[in-house]
């Protein structure tokens, strides 16, 4: 991976929607796409837009009010004995970004829904009255909690592509991992079961996706929703639209799966852990496929076989970068002699025999 400077653009002001505007716009007139930039936000867009306007205006509700924040300490201190934490703020393009406030809100749920219900009285504005009845709606904390159950694995998988010291050996496994664990979640295990991950770039899944009544919400959406006051039409309408933000992100995920996604798995092999293995596969597959770099198989065949009987220093065994380094500067007795033979002037080899001949005889 090369990282390298692009552009520099100069910007009217520093906030989220104006830096976003201005990297697409840069990317369209060189005619880059920008579809593979985008899959946890449109798959959102399937579920209640309520939802956006719940987790933006909760941290708006408190940035610019130190008396409500005071207000809000006072009640979550009488309710918890503790100090409630701060609803993070979120850029208003990124739905991933917005997973910590999520988190906040559905942790500090029932005091927060107390603090608006007081405050519709109080504070007599629409955002207090609209935030209550949304607090109060049980539907919208089922929504909540299964984004982020579903979007924990997503953020983790993004994260790993936004290090500056990522694994690049594991991190096409780890985005096929994300995508397995998604289609576990609506379809039919005995059709995943038969594919391998090399077939899901590819994989149909239109008529084998689960009926919602089955499917597997997690836990702490099962027990809010045994719970709350929603009958079972409400919870059930709630449970298909999930099961619809399921399937589109799936299908967002997968347009932006790379092609070569087979030959990216086999990276993996590279990773110390398995080049210095003594039971580790065969290179013969990988060097096949690149006939035109590696003449001599064999050879090559033979010091990837090598690699398991040198003692690599311990510092090398934790990075990919650090061991193949190593593994191009280590030379083998062989190669030295070779090499030493090969710097060798003849001309001058004579000459130091005859010199050390003519020594002898006058010794």
């Amino acid at each position: 991976m090369v990282d390298t400077f692009y552009r520099l653009v100069p910007l009217p002001d520093a906030t989220a929607v104006t830096i976003y505007n201005q990297v697409k716009s840069c990317l369209q007139e060189n005619n880059l796409s920008i579809t593979k930039l985008i899959a946890a936000s449109k798959a959102c867009e399937v579920l209640p837009t309520v939802l956006t306007f719940l987790v933006r205006e909760t941290h708006t509700w408190f940035s610019n009010s130190p008396k409500r924040v005071h207000q809000y300490q006072e009640l979550y201190k009488v309710l918890e004995s503790s100090m409630p934490k701060k609803v993070p703020g979120l850029a208003t393009t990124r739905w991933l970004a917005r997973l910590p406030a999520v988190h906040v809100i559905l942790e500090e749920w029932d005091a927060l829904k107390l603090h608006f219900e007081m405050s519709e009285s109080h504070e007599r504005c629409y955002t207090a009255r609209e935030l209550g009845s949304i607090y109060r709606d049980p539907k919208n904390k089922l929504y909540l909690l299964f984004l982020r159950k579903v979007l924990k694995e997503v953020v983790k998988v993004n994260k790993v592509f936004q290090s500056q010291n990522v694994e690049v050996t594991k991190i096409t496994e780890n985005l096929m991992d994300m995508y397995r664990n998604l289609l576990q979640i609506i379809v039919e295990p005995s059709y995943l079961s038969k594919c391998s991950k090399q077939d899901l770039p590819n994989l149909n899944i239109k008529s084998y996706i689960l009926p919602h009544t089955i499917i597997n919400f997690g836990h702490e959406f099962n027990c809010c929703a045994e719970s709350c006051s929603l009958d079972k039409e409400k919870i059930n309408y709630v449970k298909e639209r999930c099961k619809n933000f399921v399937v589109e992100l799936i299908n967002q995920v997968q347009i932006r799966l790379p092609d070569n996604v087979e030959t990216l798995l086999m990276l993996k092999s590279f990773h110390p852990s398995n080049a210095t293995s003594q039971c580790k596969s065969s290179i013969v597959p990988i060097a096949c496929m690149y006939k035109s770099t590696f003449q001599d198989i064999d050879e090559l065949e033979n010091e990837w076989s090598n690699l398991s009987f040198v003692q690599w220093p311990a510092a090398c065994l934790g990075s990919t970068v650090s061991f193949w380094a190593d593994v191009n500067d280590h030379k083998t007795s062989a190669d030295m002699l070779e090499n030493f033979s090969a710097t060798k002037d003849p001309e001058k080899e004579v000459d130091s025999d005859v010199e050390e001949i003519l020594s002898l005889d006058i010794e």
